[in-house]
């Protein structure tokens, strides 16, 4: 996201299955913390931002928790920092300091400029639900709580929610804002927008929405729920392409994520 003086805010959402925190049979007490270390090194491996925090206290199952698959009862948590634009490989590690436990997560990752006056946009964040609020919260946002979804799995017919904003809108002689939302829900692999024929329109499951919106401010968050309920499993990709009616830029993101058959 773009951070009030344009630089970028980086966050980050966890899920860490409750199983893998034991349990207070186990002897080793009712409450943990996990210890939370994030660098991004830049191309010579040379660190460039880091983050440390500890999450807690967070209570300890009292019996061994399942390990089912997507559904295992999970911890949730959040972070959000600072740091230069750039490209990255990204290194993350926990560790439960209860059973010691430690987990590594590695990936290459761009991160965006969002100085400039041109129409830009935050990447897309999935989530389980979205709702106005008041209060502050680790999940709130611009006076929405986002319920995270930072697996990207959703179970068949579920409701996807999608949070976004977007920055550096035209505004009109009035002050005010014109743009056009689209979104399009395509099967991983299969052309998007113009890509496709007609045959494959009816062929493939997809979803495609057109929606116009205005506003009064330069930069506005946006929400949508999105129906998914006749999809079979599968992986599929969401775009959104975002056009300024006054200024004619357009701008689009996307994400992927699965739909399962939950047992």
């Amino acid at each position: 996201f773009r951070g009030p003086e344009g630089e970028t805010e980086v966050e980050f959402t966890y899920s860490i299955p409750t199983h893998q925190l034991g349990y207070v049979r186990d002897g080793k007490g009712l409450h943990t913390w996990l210890l939370n270390n994030i660098t991004f090194r830049d191309t010579s491996l040379i660190p460039v931002t880091t983050w440390e925090g500890k999450f807690g206290p967070i209570e300890r199952a009292l019996n061994e928790q399942p390990r089912r698959q997507y559904t295992a009862p999970a911890y949730m948590m959040a972070t959000m920092f600072q740091t230069p634009p750039g490209v990255y490989n990204m290194a993350v590690q926990i560790r439960d300091e209860a059973t010691r436990g430690i987990g590594i997560y590695k990936k290459p990752l761009t991160i965006p400029d969002y100085h400039g006056e041109n129409l830009l946009m935050s990447d897309l964040k999935l989530a389980t639900a979205i709702t106005p609020v008041e209060e502050e919260g680790p999940f709130v946002r611009k006076g929405l709580e986002i319920s995270p979804n930072p697996g990207r799995l959703y179970q068949r017919g579920q409701i996807v929610y999608l949070y976004y904003e977007v920055y550096n809108l035209s505004r009109k002689s009035d002050g005010k804002t014109e743009y056009e939302a689209i979104y399009e829900i395509t099967p991983k692999g299969m052309p998007t927008g113009r890509g496709r024929n007609r045959r494959q329109d009816e062929d493939e499951q997809s979803v495609l929405i057109s929606v116009d919106g205005a506003g009064s401010s330069e930069d506005e968050p946006m929400y949508t729920s999105l129906d998914t309920g006749e999809f079979v499993d599968g992986e599929y990709v969401l775009t959104v392409i975002l056009t300024d009616r006054q200024s004619g830029q357009r701008i689009s993101k996307t994400v992927n994520f699965m739909i399962v058959g939950f047992q």
